[in-house]
């Protein structure tokens, strides 16, 4: 049992590593401050124009081409707080219609803002399969560094795990 939890241990946790590490520097450029649209190129055009829900992404398509805008590779609409989304992670274009005016916004983000975008899971459902997934095993990884060493040395595992939850429950305290 213990032989086969390391090895689940050791080949899980080493196929998973690119996601944990894309995990751990987007988090921190999150906590630094670092946005999706820190250093994206934005450009916005505001049309004193009404548009109806159905009529948006027609008109969109012929902004584009008529203002000679780049078409993003996906053209798969989606809704987002009100506004028609087009695009990916790394150039996406939205329409918002307020009232009587409507405002058109480009985003072209670079590497880190992509990143950005992937923890966020604002990409498509391939890489939140995939990050769904790495949520499960992350568990299974705890579990089964537990059951490796859960009759070896429980003392200790007992005092990590609360020595670790008071210092859990202590940032949370503090922190809300």
């Amino acid at each position: 049992m213990t032989a086969m939890m390391r090895y689940f241990h050791i080949y899980a946790t080493t196929f998973f590593f690119p996601l944990a590490l894309l995990f751990a520097v987007s988090g921190l450029s999150l906590l630094f401050g670092v946005r999706q649209d820190t250093g994206a190129t934005i450009k916005e055009w505001v049309l004193e124009k009404s548009l109806k829900k159905e009529e948006r992404l027609d008109f969109l398509k012929d902004f584009l081409k008529e203002n000679h805008v780049a078409m993003p590779k996906k053209i798969e609409p989606r809704e987002y707080r009100g506004a028609l989304v087009i695009g990916t992670p790394l150039y996406e274009i939205n329409l918002e219609t307020k009232g009587a005016q409507t405002k058109i916004k480009t985003i072209e983000r670079g590497f880190l803002g992509a990143l950005i975008m992937l923890h966020k899971a604002k990409a498509g459902v391939v890489f939140k399969a995939l990050s769904g997934i790495f949520c499960v095993f992350l568990l299974l990884f705890y579990l089964s560094a537990f059951l490796m060493v859960a009759f070896k040395d429980t003392k200790r595992m007992f005092v990590s795990v609360l020595i670790g939850s008071v210092v859990f429950f202590g940032a949370i305290y503090w922190s809300l």
